[in-house]
């Protein structure tokens, strides 16, 4: 078999848009597995809003988090690999974003909760309030965020109304190093701005993977849809956008297949490793 790992991003990939993943995925995805390949999920997303997705799908290959942040053993959720931030950067970034006045979240791979702390923010920004209540004991919300943080970060966050989110990126710029990954991701109603370690991408998440495994990156698939996903899409032997990608990872991907409402995986997973629904 010339392909021995696939590796997929979860929102807009894996999941529809009713955020579940369709039947006939799952199906292709586990008769994959029966047939020797090596299946992980790799995302922006931490452990512990993955683990149920690696649980649904019954996968034992590590997965990749945190955009190649961490490499995580996906039976145990202990790190295998992780990448962090320097902790005098960080705590300049936080800085500057807590002065402009954006909500800001510093996140860790952790098997302890809480694995997130936020200064708290009197944000009129729904996803904000969404997510503070959906995460609840998972959040320390603290009232002095760099007095309170005490171990390294792996992620910094802010989000909300695109034209302040942007702003910020903007007034900004000169603190995003070479040191750093910066993924500024604006929506119609929020953009997201994450700062990470330099060797956080899912590129070089999926080659530490890759070596682990003892497998080339000509025998890897990859599925994706951001911009996130486009270095990975490139590394990978056979590099899949999907159907509801954006221009530029279509053009930086192999093929092009459906949309992620329309079972796009399933689809080259049955034709090129020849897993028949």
């Amino acid at each position: 078999m010339k392909y021995r790992l696939v590796s997929i991003d979860i929102d807009g990939t894996l999941l529809n848009d009713q955020r579940k993943i369709a039947p006939r995925t799952a199906s292709a995805i586990a008769r994959a597995v029966d047939m020797g390949m090596a299946v992980c999920l790799a995302t922006g997303r931490r452990w512990n809003s993955t683990v149920d997705y690696v649980r649904q799908l019954k996968l034992q290959t590590p997965t990749i988090c945190f955009h190649g942040g961490v490499v995580v053993d996906s039976i145990t959720g202990q790190a295998l690999h992780s990448e962090m931030l320097d902790m005098t950067l960080a705590r300049s970034i936080i800085a500057a974003w807590i002065d402009f006045g954006v909500p800001v979240f510093v996140y860790r791979h952790s098997l302890e909760m809480p694995d997130v702390i936020h200064q708290n923010h009197d944000s009129d920004h729904p996803r904000v309030r969404d997510f503070l209540d959906h995460e609840g004991g998972n959040v320390a919300v603290v009232d002095d965020l760099l007095a309170s943080l005490d171990w390294q970060p792996m992620r910094l966050m802010t989000y909300g109304y695109p034209r302040h989110v942007e702003a910020c990126y903007q007034q900004f710029a000169n603190l995003y190093t070479e040191e750093v990954q910066v993924y500024l991701t604006p929506h119609q109603d929020t953009a997201y701005l994450e700062v990470l370690p330099a060797g956080a991408s899912k590129a070089q998440g999926l080659d530490w993977l890759s070596r682990h495994l003892g497998v080339s990156p000509g025998q890897a698939i990859a599925f994706g849809d951001n911009l996130n996903d486009l270095d990975m899409l490139r590394w990978a032997g056979l590099g899949v956008a999907m159907g509801n990608a954006g221009r530029h990872v279509k053009e930086a991907a192999d093929i092009v297949t459906a949309d992620n409402d329309s079972d796009g995986i399933a689809m080259v997973l049955e034709e090129v490793l020849g897993v028949e629904d």
